[in-house]
Parts: structure tokens; C-alpha cells; sequence
């Protein structure tokens, strides 16, 4: 056991044969535990998640190893899974709590367990299969004050910066799991605050690890910007809302990704208006032909449209030269009406050398895909207003999950009633769907939709079987399915509604990131510089490292005034008098234990740990959230000093009055 003089640590020493530990009434839930106890792979293991520290140290004092490894992860119920070779891991398909002990004593929070593995020389840095430490491990726990213990150990702290083999840092971890609490505890922790007064500060906040710009202008592809927005749970959003991720949106949008943005809608309607104006004006033959004004005005129009598409593919050959292939193939799908107008000014291009060569059919039909591509770039921009962009996302999302399930299941149907229907109607006169198989489709989509003729069952060979086909045709196809399909759309719009708000601000985040596209690395610092400050002096907790290349880059930071529900001068009145109390307490339970004759360790009574638990904010963490309060870094430092002072009849007792910064 680490013997400072940090209460957090919760080893303080009152006597040489007594020590206090905590034992609340209110134990953990072991249901999971007790799953997991059946597949442990080692008895250390096992004790870790029993939470038994003598067991633990008898164990690792008899030869057991510290640095011991799980054999394998366990899926969600419990069957061996083997190790994933892919850097992509779903924590939520399996019980991962790390594989060595001391990740299985972060995942569980046993704080004196880990400072005894601490003691014993474990590394929190050492990474596991894959590539995760302690830190990253608390993060796929959530456990936010044991996450917040690991950094802040006085014996041996984790590195904050430690990346596992994803390329994931645990601050970037916690963005692409959705850990909200976790995250802006994080930021706080990596925040340098330049001034305060009453309950408003001033805080800083490094850009290195939160915005998508990186420091040399390239995309940053594992910021935290980016990992939010890639996100699809309803946690993710709330990562968006408040805070510093809303102040960052906002200062890029005012500073360049509005005026970008209505640039970019203006010369969106502009070429749309030139492309109606050459489709309406568009001959049926003789395209090279001039016959008037209106074949002029056509040509000047394709012209224009012409010299627009070459244009708008000069600046996505820019992104691509800026960004790489790989990210803006990646950036693609944030926009997918941008990537449609992309194909549309491809296509058109296309026509160029077509018509050159008289191809007019083939021009043609290049010419009916791409003209409603280019309109379809419209919804890019509807996006980004919050009365249009909640409906375009329930578009996408209902394009993109009910239609596929409703079509896969739809084209089993059809295809099966198509090969009856088409041997039914072989025969019959004056029935178009008798010709073949494509026909016989055609017409049972129709009939779906409520579109046929009753009386072409009587020129078929055989009406009473026919009709017999189309009753269960129309109980399986239009009735039941299409009903299911109007159900699961139904269940998509209300999701999309309950959520309108924060759903169209991400829609709106990746509006922001995608503008950012078309500027250059050298535009993007300059405007980086804008909405930033230089900072000269690392934050005392690092939550992003620059790499070698990056070395001698200018490290910026993001300024934030934010308004705090207690001020400075409350919440130290509040710890002095916390500490004291719970200063009496323990003392009074130290004098009982002595009276009666027990050594060893302290063992708090039950209705001790539930006054000190009254004493604390969250009751269900009892003792070691009061030890934890205790040791409240930023305005009250228990570790300098003298923290413990020799108390009434010879015993050892915590100081009522702590130093203060």
C-alpha cells in the first residue's frame, strides 16, 4: 500500500498497525462480476474483480505475475471470442476490461488494488493487444474518477497521450465511443485557465487534439471534431451541445465557413439555371446545328455550365492535392449531395467528346443522369438550415435503412410472384406482360402500387388460378409490406424528430468540415490564427502530442469564458468544512477501535460510512468519493505540507486545516 500523504490515495496511516479503508454498506452490483468470475483466466484476475486486495496481495507476494494476461475477450454473453486482429474494435460486442491486472483494477475502480500493482513495479503504459492503456481502458469503462486517479498518481502517472493501435489517444477514444461525461472532464483537465472571478473563468483549451484543422493545415483526421460528427449514437450529439465543441463550430462558421457557404449556394443556383436553360432550349437532333437566337443562347448556356463543372473540378482536384485521396474519399460520404454534384459535372464534361463525335444518344442519356444530380446538390445547402436540415437527414437515413430492408425483402417477393405471374400470362392475348419475364415484373410493380386491369385475368389460360395468385399477391406485397415499410418510416421520423435539434447541428458540424475542404492548408492555418491564441507553455495535462514533423509547429489554443454554478470562495468554504467533519468522524472511530483492543485495519461501521457518505455529493461512492473531494487539485493542495498532524491522546489525525494554494 502507497503510504503518502495524498487522501485521495485513501492510505493514510493513523497508526503503525492501523490503517483506514472503506467498506459501505452499498456494494457494487456483481451479476456481471460474477459471469465473468466463471471464464477468469488467473486467480489475480479473479481477486481483482472480487475486489479483494489481501488476496491480491498474497497472490503477487507468492510469485504471481503482475504483468499476467487474459487469454482471451468474452462476447456480451459470455462465449470465448479470439482476439481481433483489426485495429477496429467494438468494445460493446465484448467484456473488455483491458488484460493485465492493472487494467482489470482500473475497469473496476479498485483504487487500493492499483496502487498496490503500482507498488510493485506494473506499468500503466504497457499496451495490451490492442495497443490500449490503462487510460484507454478506463475510457471503455467509463470510469471518470478513475480515470482522473490514473493521471493524477503521484507514484507512477499514465501517459495522457498514449495512442493504441487504431491510432486513438484515450481523449480521442472517448470521442468515437460517445463518453460525454468522460470527454468534458477530459477537457477540463487539459484546460489552462488564465483568470477567474466570482464564478466566470477564463479557460484555454488546445486545439491539437479538438479541431479537424491540424498544425499544419491538413485534415486531422482523428481529432475530436471529426470523430464526434462520424459518431451515430444519440451520445455523440451530445458531445456537440455547449461547451467548447459549440464555440469551436461557431467561430470557424462566422470566421470563413458562412461566407464559403452562400458563395457556394449562389453559384450553385447559377449553374442550375444555365443547365434548364440548354436542356429546355435542346433540339431533338442537330446539336451543332444553328438555326437562331435560341441555338445561341443554348450554346452560351452549355458553355457557361461547361466552364462551371471544370471549375468546381478544379477545387475538388485541390482538395484532393491538399487532403490526400484517402481523406477526401473518406469526407465523401459527409456530403453525399456534394459527391453526387461532383458525378453530375463529370458526366457532363463527358458530353464534351460525344458530340464531338455525333454521339447524341449516348450524350443524352449521360445528360438524364446528371441534370437531376445537379439538382440534387440543393439539398447540400438545405442541410444547413434547422427548419430543412432535420428532413433531409430523416431522407437519408430512411434511404439508407428502411428502403434497403424494404427492397431486399420487396425483390424476394417480386421476383417470386414474377415467375408465376409469368407462366399465368403465357397465352393470353392483348397481354402486354406475356412477353417476358421483364414485362411480367414491370407489371407486378405496377399492380404493388395499385395499378392494374382485372378484366386481363379473363384472356389468360387460367382465370380462377390467376385470381386465385393475385389475392395472395396483394395480402403479402401492397398490404403487408408496404404497411411495414410506411411503419419503419414512421419509427425513423419520429426518431429523427424527438432528436431535430442536435441531429441537424451535426448535419450542420459536417457542413463546417466539408467547406473546409476548399481552402488550402496555407488558408486554413491563417484562419485557425484568427479564432485562436498562441500558447508558449504546455497545459500541466497533455491530451494530444505533436509528432516529430510536427515538432516545431505553433501550438494554439481555443478561448472560452463560461459561467460556473459555485464560485472559488464556496466551494473552499464548502472542502474546509467537509474536511473537518469528516476529520471527526474518522477520528471518533479510530478512539472506539482503540478502546476496544482492534488492530489492524479501520474498519468503518456502517452508519460512519453512511455520515461520511452524507458529507460527499454522489452517496452511492461513499468513503473514497469524501477522500477524493478531499484531495480537489485545483484550489485546495493536500499534498503540500504537512497533511497529517498528531492528534489528541497520541493519534494520529487528518488536519483540519489544509494548505491552500
Amino acid at each position: 500500500m502507497n503510504g503518502n500523504n495524498n487522501p485521495a490515495m485513501l492510505t493514510a496511516k493513523v497508526s503503525p498497525e492501523i490503517q483506514i479503508t472503506d467498506i459501505s454498506d452499498e456494494e457494487t452490483d456483481k451479476g456481471e462480476s460474477l459471469d465473468l468470475l466463471d471464464n477468469a483466466d488467473s486467480s489475480v484476475h479473479s481477486a481483482i474483480i472480487n475486489g479483494d486486495l489481501e488476496e491480491v496481495m498474497f497472490i503477487i507476494n507468492n510469485g504471481g505475475d503482475i504483468h499476467e494476461k487474459v487469454k482471451v475477450n468474452y462476447s456480451v454473453n459470455g462465449v470465448h471470442e479470439k482476439k481481433q486482429k483489426s485495429s477496429e474494435v467494438n468494445y460493446t460486442q465484448i467484456e473488455y476490461y483491458g488484460e493485465y491486472p492493472l487494467a482489470f483494477a482500473t475497469s473496476y475502480a479498485c483504487e487500493e488494488i492499483y496502487d498496490f500493482l503500482i507498488d510493485q513495479g506494473a506499468d500503466p503504459d504497457l499496451p495490451d493487444s490492442y495497443g490500449n492503456t490503462v487510460l484507454h481502458v478506463a475510457v471503455v469503462a467509463d470510469q471518470i474518477e478513475m480515470f482522473k486517479y490514473c493521471v493524477r498518481h503521484p507514484r507512477k502517472p499514465a501517459n495522457t497521450v498514449s495512442k493504441n493501435k487504431a491510432n486513438l489517444t484515450p481523449l480521442a477514444l472517448a470521442c468515437k465511443l460517445g463518453r460525454n461525461a468522460l470527454f468534458k472532464s477530459m477537457l477540463e483537465m487539459g484546460s489552462m485557465e488564465f483568470w477567474r472571478y466570482s464564478n466566470i473563468t477564463c479557460s484555454a483549451y488546445p486545439l491539437l487534439a479538438l479541431d479537424s484543422i491540424g498544425p499544419r493545415g491538413n485534415t486531422n483526421i482523428h481529432s475530436a471534431l471529426i470523430l464526434i460528427i462520424n459518431g451515430e449514437t444519440d451520445d455523440h450529439l451530445e458531445l456537440l451541445e455547449g461547451g467548447v465543441m459549440r464555440q469551436l463550430l461557431d467561430e470557424k462558421w462566422e470566421r470563413y465557413a458562412k461566407k464559403w457557404f452562400f458563395q457556394r449556394l449562389v453559384m450553385a443556383f447559377i449553374h442550375l439555371i444555365l443547365i434548364s436553360i440548354a436542356v429546355y432550349t435542346r433540339p431533338e437532333e442537330g446539336l451543332l446545328k444553328t438555326r437562331g437566337v435560341m441555338d445561341i443562347v443554348r450554346f452560351v448556356s452549355e458553355v457557361l455550365v461547361c466552364i462551371g463543372c471544370v471549375l468546381i473540378l478544379i477545387i475538388d482536384i485541390g482538395e484532393v492535392a491538399s487532403q490526400g485521396f484517402w481523406a477526401f474519399l473518406k469526407n465523401t460520404r459527409h456530403a453525399p449531395a456534394q459527391t453526387t454534384f461532383l458525378i453530375s459535372c463529370l458526366l457532363i464534361m463527358l458530353c464534351i467528346p460525344l458530340r464531338v463525335a455525333g454521339q447524341e444518344t449516348a450524350e443524352s442519356i449521360l445528360l438524364i443522369i446528371a441534370v437531376p444530380g445537379s439538382w440534387f446538390y440543393l439539398l447540400f445547402f438545405a442541410k444547413g438550415y434547422p427548419l430543412t436540415g432535420p428532413m433531409i437527414v430523416m431522407t437519408y437515413q430512411m434511404l439508407a435503412t428502411d428502403m434497403v430492408k424494404f427492397g431486399s425483402i420487396y425483390g424476394i417477393f417480386l421476383l417470386l410472384f414474377s415467375q408465376v405471374f409469368y407462366f399465368l400470362f403465357q397465352g393470353s392475348v392483348d397481354v402486354t406482360a406475356s412477353d417476358n419475364i421483364w414485362e411480367t415484373s414491370m407489371t407486378l410493380f405496377q399492380m404493388t402500387l395499385g395499378e392494374f386491369k382485372y378484366d386481363t385475368f379473363e384472356r389468360t389460360k387460367y382465370p380462377p388460378l390467376i385470381k386465385i395468385v393475385f389475392v395472395f399477391f396483394m395480402i403479402l406485397v401492397p398490404i403487408l409490406l408496404l404497411n411495414v415499410l410506411i411503419a419503419m418510416m414512421g419509427n425513423t421520423y419520429q426518431q429523427v424528430v424527438a432528436k431535430s435539434a442536435k441531429e441537424w447541428r451535426r448535419q450542420w458540424a459536417k457542413i463546417v468540415v466539408v467547406l473546409e475542404k476548399g481552402f488550402t492548408k496555407k488558408n486554413l492555418l491563417k484562419f485557425q490564427m484568427e479564432y485562436s491564441v498562441k500558447i508558449s507553455s504546455q497545459p500541466r495535462i497533455v491530451l494530444a502530442d505533436l509528432s516529430k514533423k510536427d515538432s516545431n509547429a505553433e501550438q494554439r489554443a481555443l478561448v472560452v469564458i463560461k459561467q460556473q454554478n459555485r464560485t472559488v470562495a464556496r466551494k473552499k468554504k464548502a472542502a474546509i468544512s467537509f474536511w473537518r467533519r469528516a476529520n471527526k468522524l474518522i477520528v471518533d472511530q479510530i478512539r472506539q477501535q482503540k478502546k476496544s483492543g482492534v488492530s489492524g485495519m479501520l474498519k468503518v461501521k456502517p452508519s460512519i460510512s453512511r455520515r461520511v457518505s452524507m458529507l460527499s455529493d454522489d452517496e452511492d461512492k461513499g468513503f473514497t468519493s469524501m477522500l477524493e473531494r478531499l484531495a480537489w487539485e485545483k484550489d485546495i493542495d493536500l499534498t503540500k505540507g504537512k497533511a497529517f498532524i498528531s492528534g489528541p491522546d497520541g493519534i494520529e489525525g487528518i488536519s483540519p486545516t489544509p494548505l491552500t494554494k
